[in-house]
């Protein structure tokens, strides 16, 4: 979806969500990875599909591989944050109009206890 900016699923043309559902979780389908997209990316996203949750990275290998490919991938892109800078990091809101970090979603983020090391789990 972020690399087509498409609907996932769009080219199969299922009707129900309930059939859609059923041949994901059964028949393991997934969305046509472009052609386009570099081998380490397609690979990771396969990683991320993978039928047995057990196998799919961890969002912080995830994160690290996106890192690693990043200049490849993104070369222009500049200055974003990463989980350690919002972790660690107290981000005043640029216009300052009466609010606070502390309401911030960056702040509620680096309070939050949320684990990155966890496998993701199938619905």
């Amino acid at each position: 979806e972020l690399v087509t900016r498409q609907v996932p699923f769009e080219e199969f043309n299922i009707t129900f969500s309930s059939e859609l559902e059923n041949q994901i979780i059964h028949k393991n389908l997934r969305p046509t990875i472009p052609s386009d997209i570099s081998r380490p990316f397609a690979k990771l996203i396969a990683l991320c599909w993978h039928a047995d949750p057990e196998r799919r990275p961890t969002f912080t290998t995830i994160v690290t591989v996106l890192k690693d490919m990043q200049p490849d991938i993104a070369p222009t892109l500049r200055g974003s944050l990463s989980y350690q800078d919002l972790k660690h990091q107290t981000i005043e809101s640029s216009s300052n109009k009466g609010g606070s970090a502390t309401n911030s979603p960056v702040q509620k983020l680096r309070t939050s206890a949320a684990s990155t090391e966890e496998p993701v789990k199938s619905m």
